[in-house]
């Protein structure tokens, strides 16, 4: 059944059927696929965990407080020396324009806020609508557009939560089609040099283009008409994993084809005997990464949850594409794909004498040193995991600081810092307000500033705490358990308390991606580990496959921390980062086993799990290394963006997929592999094989 399944592409007539079958969608959906950019969203709300306390908070300040929904835009003038006269004058004349006509849809007119006690520094504080994002980028423009920038000494900045996310939204906006770009000329050049063929990297390329435009207008109509979520990080990762992993397809599929070309003139049957041998392993690394993205819907981080759906629609047409499409297109074009080096019958498939064979002949001879010796510095490597600490926030998140953060830095060099974000503690009834605002200013690191309560609807009352430092920092984050600790014991029986604000999302955001990573994790493996069970029939060789897997993750994790502290200068990782790279790595470390070891199985139902070992990665080993050149470089393609989350998830993933590819599956997994040897396939009857696991002269060898 499976096998006439990855047959249906195959054949003179099943070709232009299945290119039909491809075209006839992609044309159709073609309007829907160029609007996908319309349907993104970075509402603040998406990233924030479900269930938390922040979260609760926040729905009750939309729902019972008139002003819920409003965010703070605020206006920053500042000189070094103290402002003058003029600076006030200038100052109230650009609040008596926002009043009237002259103040932007959504935004309510500007109040002075308290000046620093030095002088130095005056704000003015205008509360705008945040839920619809193209109106809040629409109002900051308009008021950066009125205050100007300042002169002659004056600094004008807006700055305040509602600049934070219009500054983030245009940092996604300004990207559009960019990463698609650079991501489909890198892989074309890299495909360029490995193939050194004109014509072989079109192919992949137009097939999983095809693939992606459809995604595109699925992702589309999903959003618009099933309230699916698109940010804008699902909408940069999506591409990259798409290319990155539909060009491994690519790769593994291309180099089967040449094989079987080498038996038979007849790309037809050729193409077959492909689909029958490689297909499987093609079909289980795709599961592999499908059932890796749908882990993602356990998430409670709710940016997170949204991103599973969408990368694994976007690997399922991927995979899709590559077992169907794929197979046809290379059939339309014949060996002359292939051009100037055209593959011809009768000729060697793999030549016996490659590096990888080399490398592997010097693993078998001291497979336990040397896998002693990569464990040791993959270990060495993960100590960097136990240093990250720190995370990253609006305020230190941008690779360039847009003007809001210029504005923060302002403020926070005047007057306590978190007058720019208070704590919110939302109490009722209303009489337990004021003894809960008296124990949260006892708590250390609470500025003694007493700003007015605001009365809600339904016996609610809220409460602002200020922080004297920076309410998106370390400090204030930490701080945010032991505020909570003692307003809850100060509440009289029954009331009800909440605290939210930003540092409040901050925290709790923090703490549900570290929950998400424990959950995640283990179900992750658990499938990867019944998948690789079912494909090798084997439960031992899983199990140390699967150990690889971890340990390259960790040390990867790791040696990126160095990096981005010590060669980036970042001030840490962002909460959710581990649990992309863990998810990323893990998915796509298992593809290169998938490509290994389900050739090494194969070659050793003829010759033996040693020898085996040694022809699979002889035939497999510059496959995968060229799969994961690739995958690094679409990954990598991250780096250009202005956020340092996304540089930081390129830059981990790319670093793990070299590290995966060279190292952990080219010398520590066949070290394994000598090791455990024949019981690696227990209990299947390839367990005892060990009669025909003799030494063939590589002279007298060569690899089909």
């Amino acid at each position: 059944m499976l096998s006439r399944l990855l047959l249906l592409s195959v054949g003179p007539r099943a070709k232009w059927i299945m290119l039909a079958l491809w075209l006839i969608p992609v044309v159709a959906l073609a309007n829907f696929s160029i609007q996908f950019n319309n349907v993104q969203s970075d509402n603040p709300a998406l990233f924030t965990p479900s269930g938390a306390e922040s979260t609760q908070a926040t729905t009750i300040l939309q729902n019972q407080f008139p002003d819920g929904r409003l965010a703070q835009a605020i206006v920053v003038y500042q000189r070094p020396g103290g402002l003058t006269a003029a600076d006030r004058a200038r100052m109230r004349a650009a609040m008596a324009s926002f009043h009237g006509a002259g103040l932007p849809p959504g935004v309510q007119p500007p109040t002075a806020d308290p000046p620093a006690a030095n002088g130095t520094v005056a704000s003015l504080s205008m509360a705008m609508q945040d839920s619809d994002a193209t109106k809040a980028q629409q109002a900051i423009d308009s008021i950066r557009a009125r205050v100007g920038h300042g002169g002659d000494g004056l600094t004008i900045r807006v700055t305040g939560p509602a600049a934070f996310l219009v500054d983030t939204l245009k940092s996604f906006s300004s990207i559009d089609g960019l990463i698609l770009g650079i991501t489909v000329s890198l892989v074309l050049v890299l495909l360029l040099l490995i193939y050194r063929s004109p014509i072989l990297p079109l192919l992949p390329l137009a097939c999983v283009g095809a693939a992606y435009m459809i995604v595109a207008a699925i992702l589309y109509l999903l959003a618009t008409h099933a309230g699916l979520t698109v940010d804008g990080q699902s909408a940069s990762v999506l591409p990259v994993l798409m290319f990155g992993a539909g060009t491994d397809y690519a790769l593994l599929l291309v180099a089967r084809y040449r094989e079987e070309l080498h038996v038979t003139a007849d790309r037809h049957a050729a193409m077959a005997d492909t689909l029958r041998k490689a297909g499987p392993a093609l079909l289980s690394s795709g599961s592999t990464v499908l059932a890796a993205m749908l882990t993602l819907l356990l998430a409670t981080l709710r940016s997170t949850h949204n991103l599973g759906p969408i990368l694994a629609i976007g690997i399922a047409f991927t995979l899709l594409a590559g077992l169907t499409l794929f197979p046809a297109l290379l059939q339309i074009a014949g060996p002359v794909a292939f051009w100037p080096a055209t593959p011809k019958a009768g000729g060697m498939a793999v030549p016996a004498h490659t590096f990888w064979r080399r490398v592997g002949e010097f693993t078998r001879r001291r497979p336990r040193p040397i896998a002693a010796v990569v464990c040791v510095a993959l270990l060495l490597g993960a100590t960097g995991v136990a240093t990250s600490r720190d995370t990253l926030n609006f305020q230190n998140g941008f690779i360039s600081p847009p003007e809001s953060v210029q504005g923060f830095d302002l403020i926070k060099a005047a007057e306590p810092a978190g007058l720019l974000s208070p704590t919110v503690v939302i109490a009722r009834p209303v009489s337990a307000l004021p003894a809960v605002m008296r124990a949260a200013h006892r708590v250390p690191g609470v500025a003694p500033i007493a700003l007015p309560p605001a009365l809600g609807s339904d016996g609610y009352v809220e409460g602002l705490v200020v922080f004297t430092d920076d309410p998106y920092g370390p400090p204030a984050l930490a701080r945010i358990s032991v505020l909570r600790q003692a307003v809850h014991a100060a509440a009289p029986p029954g009331a009800t308390l909440l605290v939210g604000g930003e540092t409040a999302i901050a925290r709790d955001t923090n703490d549900a991606a570290n929950r998400d990573l424990n959950l995640i994790a283990p179900v992750l493996l658990l499938v990867i580990l019944i998948i690789l069970s079912l494909l090798l029939r084997s439960v031992v060789a899983p199990l140390y496959l699967i150990l690889t897997v971890v340990l390259s993750f960790f040390a990867s994790l790791g040696i990126s921390v160095y990096a981005f502290r010590y060669l980036f200068g970042f001030a840490g990782i962002e909460s959710d980062i581990p649990t992309f790279v863990f998810l990323f790595l893990v998915a796509l470390g298992v593809d290169y086993n998938i490509f290994l070891i389900s050739r090494v199985r194969e070659e050793s139902l003829t010759h033996g799990t040693a020898h085996g070992m040694l022809r699979g990665l002889a035939a497999t080993g510059g496959i995968i290394t060229s799969a994961g050149l690739i995958l690094a470089g679409t990954f990598s393609v991250l780096a250009v963006l202005p956020l340092k989350q996304l540089v930081e998830i390129g830059f981990a993933v790319a670093f793990g997929i070299l590290l995966d590819t060279v190292v952990v599956r080219s010398i520590l997994v066949p070290a394994l592999v000598f090791i455990v040897n024949e019981r690696s396939w227990w209990p299947s009857r390839l367990a005892q094989s060990g009669g025909r696991d003799q030494p063939v002269p590589i002279s007298h060898e060569t690899v089909a």
